[in-house]
């Protein structure tokens, strides 16, 4: 059998997707739970799974066959393999990565299904797959999260530095979450050291949070928890030269942008904007599944918390209240609490960049643009603490960012 038809043997192209997504859960068995993956996910897996199998092939057959096809599969490559160390030989070939990234799924992924039942009948593909974490592996265990229980923690980071974990870059605002926009804000008005990791959406807070921090290997999520830990840590107070009274107003401030204002946005971003035909999704790098996803999710929300159960309306006078409200307090001072920067400044300024430069547009955009200087500040925080803020964007989608 030549090398490129045992890679094609691998069970990838064929029948492990179906049973996975669609045959696994169908006889009880919760693979989203063994594997992490949330029931919207499981969803959009099935519903691929099914539409490309049956483009493939496979998929048009029963389940039943469906099974012996993969049966076949894993004997045609267990006869091939045979007593061979690797599937051409002595020594590992590119085959060999092919093979073991399909057999890897099976091996320790099977969740108790039918692929991990039909592969028990072949020790020594087993035996193979043990072989080749060995060899090739040898972190093995700083690599999985060992059934959800801890992160894969096989990266290196330096010591005594901030590790900053959100999503990817925006495309006018360095992120798309006004927290990390916050986050980031704070890490650069305190002049920590710090390095972002643009990986939160695979790799999310053991809490789901999108923006968290490591320290030395320590996990911390929540914008707000993530700044009384680094505090703590370095003994940091933005806060000091501010009276009681004035570190109050701030902090009320601050709960309003984070809690009040905050669903505003999201309500009109996701759900009233789109109504309207502003395309936010296209202009934000969002796909259509999953501004559905984000729209469902914002309206669910919104609703718990109160503001979702508003009309529209009734949504945007609340925001033009909260904007007037930071408006008047603001008045004509350079930071909200005055002519020195303050940790109410990272949350307000988080949540003003994501109208100020990512509106889209719409209604928010409108309401904003009648406080003159509510943009003023938005341009002063961007010049004092984001000198690089051309690297820190994609520019409408036209160039990855640098940093």
């Amino acid at each position: 059998m030549p090398a490129h038809v045992c890679t094609e043997y691998s069970p990838s192209k064929r029948p492990l997707f179906l049973i996975r997504w669609v045959y696994d859960p169908r006889q009880g068995i919760d693979v989203g739970k063994q594997l992490g993956f949330s029931s919207w996910f499981m969803s959009l897996g099935v519903f691929f799974a099914k539409k490309q199998s049956y483009a493939q092939g496979v998929g048009r057959h029963t389940e039943e066959e469906v099974l012996q096809v993969m049966d076949e599969d894993l004997q045609a490559l267990s006869k091939f393999l045979g007593k061979k160390k690797f599937m051409l030989g002595e020594e590992a070939s590119q085959t060999d990565c092919a093979v073991f990234g399909i057999l890897s799924q099976i091996h320790w992924h099977g969740c108790g299904g039918a692929s991990e039942k039909f592969y028990k009948k072949y020790p020594n593909l087993s035996a193979y797959c043990e072989r080749m974490k060995a060899e090739f592996w040898p972190d093995w265990d700083d690599c999985i999260t060992h059934g959800g229980t801890r992160k894969a923690s096989k990266k290196n980071y330096p010591s005594n530095t901030i590790i900053h974990h959100q999503i990817g870059r925006g495309p006018y605002a360095p992120s798309k979450t006004p927290f990390a926009v916050k986050l980031e804000t704070y890490l650069r008005m305190t002049k920590v050291p710090f390095l972002n990791e643009h990986d939160s959406l695979a790799n999310r807070s053991s809490k789901g949070k999108l923006t968290w921090i490591e320290y030395n290997r320590q996990e911390v999520a929540d914008s707000e928890f993530c700044i009384q830990f680094i505090n703590k840590t370095f003994n940091i107070d933005l806060d000091k030269n501010f009276s009681d009274e004035e570190i109050g107003a701030g902090r009320a401030i601050q709960r309003m942008v984070d809690e009040h204002l905050y669903w505003t946005i999201a309500l009109v971003r996701w759900v009233f904007d789109p109504k309207h035909g502003i395309d936010v999704g296209r202009q934000l790098g969002v796909s259509r599944f999953e501004s559905l996803r984000l729209k469902n999710l914002a309206k669910k929300l919104s609703y718990a918390q109160g503001v979702g159960r508003h009309t529209e309306e009734e949504v945007l006078q609340v925001m033009d209240e909260d904007l007037q409200a930071l408006s008047k307090f603001l008045g004509k001072k350079k930071f909200m609490l005055g002519e020195q920067a303050s940790q109410t400044d990272c949350a307000v300024f988080g949540m003003l960049s994501q109208i100020h430069w990512q509106a889209c547009g719409g209604a928010s955009e409108k309401l904003y643009k009648k406080y003159p200087n509510l943009i003023a500040y938005c341009e002063e925080m961007k010049a004092e603490f984001w000198p690089d803020w051309d690297d820190c964007i994609t520019h409408g989608w036209t160039r990855k960012a640098s940093k």
